[in-house]
């Protein structure tokens, strides 16, 4: 991180483009962070500039053109889709499998922290073969694709070896870019398949053949190509498409502005802004990461210079961008499977998601003010925050795609079709505007990033696959839920703390697309046998396997923005967990109350929300220590405990009974 930064400070130093880092230093630090995990060593500007700069072939030349020629392919080939149509699911799933395949092996080192271009003679072989190797499983699927598809009841030896050989190139993919945690995990479950009649007791499961298991990876929709590569190639792909297009086009500019002029006149102003923009920008990108470094590049430096102390700007920054992933219309990536997996509209978890994401806003909000109100902060001055009319007037069109969003999803669209005109509202944008005006070039970036950004989910999607089909084959998933279910003795609160702990566990190695997919196949059917609403379930695996990006001791987006604010990253991120503390008992309401999801009438969605809200109050007070004035010890354990209280009225309320 602090060579990317050395190499990014440099760059904004380039006169050529030191106009363009002062406008939008986020889009600088996601290009050059891209070009640093690709090991390339590029002098200056993006990796484009840098190819058209070239004036003689080499093998960086070689290496730089096939990737940014393949990202491309990805993301015309998914925007061709979106708008004529998917083919068959397992051409359409596969042939996205193939692309992300082909960039990992083109575009990461076998060995991490080494260039690109260094790899000695044998790893460059092995990269060669793993290239080849991913197009001779797309070859084989195509060829007599027919032929293919009439053999899933059937297969042949053939079809075995080639799963085999498509689960160590997606292992090997995800251990390049995600790590060996999940990877590690994905054997496990692959050897506890193909031996658990060897174990005994509640471990012991049916014969399974090497034959039966790859086959089963290779050709059904419950292993590699199953419903979360579904979900990543028909719709989450696309939204990143459109947050790269955002980026380059500098629209979150506007949502910044807007936020500024709407909080910097409050006590707290610069960090409540930064709950805002994070709020606006992470419903249309999704993605925490991104979020952090979006917003972080102008909030923390702001919220620092009004009195906040550097560690709790940039957990502010950490928690705000985490709530991004939860905020509708986008939501992440893990929405598109949850709508996959429970057959419904997206919309409906668009909707289902509204007033949990307000919630976790609204304790963020209530942090911020409480500890300004602590530290004796005072408001910005009037010139120092942007005007709204003139925000509107200036940046008013950048609000279009979000509002398209949300309307062609309420009027009944498919996410892909809705991401395709987003996408193509913003490009209009970009050419139409006269300061932010995109470029061929800059179109081109975007996709890159964009394939870049969607490579890693691609392979927690996959390698997720193969976990989830490995449980289903062993029959773990069945046995595992009626021992939860023993175990927690038909007790709600325990099945629900359990949930918990395996998901922030989980989470701390594994990005949590593939945290909710393995919560949602172990331990979500036990939640509904024991009556939980399968809306509500699915939301709790999906809650705690996003705020684990906060959750100590590994919390990706407190480290991130850490390193914005040059702050401890530990401290950061037990600073975030503080801030964030709301994120951990708004799930267990939705549970108690699904009302708060908008399942039910009016009348309980009102009452769960006025109970929702005081608990969230509570907390919040509780937690900075402050309310009408400083809290005592005393005071702020029984502002915890009156919060705590409040949930369970809410249970009290809908179930008759406390636990």
């Amino acid at each position: 991180m602090d060579e990317c930064r050395i190499r990014l400070e440099s760059f904004e130093r380039s006169s050529k483009v030191k106009k363009v880092s002062r406008a939008c230093p986020w889009v600088l630090y996601i290009v050059m962070k891209g070009i640093y995990n690709m090991k390339i060593d590029i002098p200056q500007g993006g990796i484009v500039e840098w190819f058209l700069s070239q004036r003689k072939i080499s093998f960086q030349f070689v290496i730089v053109l096939t990737t940014i020629t393949i990202s491309v392919l990805l993301c015309l080939y998914h925007l061709y889709t979106a708008y004529f149509g998917q083919p068959d699911a397992l051409l359409f799933r596969s042939t996205h499998v193939f692309y992300i395949l082909v960039i990992v092996f083109l575009s990461f080192p076998m060995k991490k922290n080494k260039n690109r271009c260094s790899n000695s003679n044998w790893e460059l072989f092995i990269d060669l073969l793993c290239i080849i190797l991913v197009i001779y499983v797309e070859v084989y699927i195509l060829i007599d694709y027919e032929n293919f598809c009439s053999r899933i009841a059937n297969p042949n030896m053939m079809d075995a070896i080639t799963g085999f050989v498509l689960v160590l190139l997606v292992l090997e993919a995800t251990r390049r870019t995600i790590g060996l945690p999940i990877v590690i995990l994905c054997i496990f479950f692959l050897f506890y398949a193909l031996y658990s009649n060897y174990f005994i007791g509640f471990f012991k499961g049916p014969q399974t053949s090497f034959h039966m298991l790859f086959t089963r990876m290779l050709m059904r929709e419950d292993g590699i190509y199953g419903m979360p590569i579904m979900a990543m190639a028909s719709f989450i792909v696309l939204f990143m498409i459109f947050g790269a297009f955002l980026l380059q086009t500098r629209m979150g500019d506007f949502f910044l502005d807007l936020s500024y002029s709407l909080t910097g006149k409050s006590i707290g102003g610069p960090a409540k802004a930064a709950a805002a923009s994070s709020m606006l920008i992470g419903s249309l990108t999704g993605s925490t990461t991104a979020n952090v470094v979006i917003t972080g590049s102008f909030t923390i430096p702001l919220m620092i210079r009004v009195g906040y102390s550097p560690t709790f700007a940039a957990a502010i920054e950490a928690a705000a961008s985490t709530g991004g992933a939860v905020m509708p219309p986008v939501m992440g990536a893990a929405a598109f499977i949850i709508a996959s997996f429970l057959g419904i509209r997206y919309i409906e978890v668009v909707i289902a998601g509204i007033i949990p994401a307000l919630l976790y806003f609204f304790s963020i909000y209530l942090v911020v003010h409480f500890q300004a109100k602590k530290d004796g902060l005072k408001k910005l001055s009037s010139e120092a925050i942007p005007s709204f009319r003139e925000t509107i007037k200036t940046g008013w069109y950048s609000l279009i795609p979000l509002f398209m969003i949300i309307f062609l999803l309420v009027i009944g669209y498919s996410p892909s079709f809705t991401a395709f005109w987003a996408i193509v509202s913003v490009i209009i944008l970009g050419f139409i505007q006269e300061k932010k005006r995109i470029t061929p070039i800059k179109i081109i970036e975007a996709f890159q990033n964009a394939a870049r950004l969607s490579v890693p989910v691609s392979l927690a999607c996959a390698t997720a696959g193969i976990i989830v089909g490995s449980i289903i084959i062993s029959g773990v998933g069945i046995r595992f839920s009626s021992s939860i279910i023993a175990l927690a003795e038909e007790n709600l609160l325990l099945i629900l703390l359990l949930s918990m702990i395996a998901s922030l566990i989980l989470g701390m190695s594994m990005p949590s697309v593939a945290v909710y997919i393995i919560v949602s196949a172990l331990i979500v059917p036990a939640m509904i046998q024991l009556g939980i609403k399968e809306v509500p379930a699915h939301f709790f695996a999906f809650y705690f396997g996003t705020i684990s990006a906060v959750t100590p001791p590994v919390c990706l987006a407190a480290f991130a923005a850490a390193g914005v604010a040059q702050t401890d990253p530990m401290r950061t991120g037990y600073t975030a967990f503080k801030v964030a503390s709301a994120s951990y008992i708004i799930p267990f309401m939705f549970v108690f109350s699904p009302s708060l999801l908008m399942i039910g009438n009016i009348f309980q969605v009102v009452i769960s929300f006025i109970f929702a809200v005081i608990s969230i109050i509570c907390l919040s007070s509780g937690v900075i220590g402050w309310h009408l004035r400083k809290a005592s010890l005393i005071e702020r354990i029984i502002l915890i405990l009156l919060s705590i209280s409040f949930a369970f009225i809410l249970k009290i309320l809908f179930y008759g009974k406390v636990i």
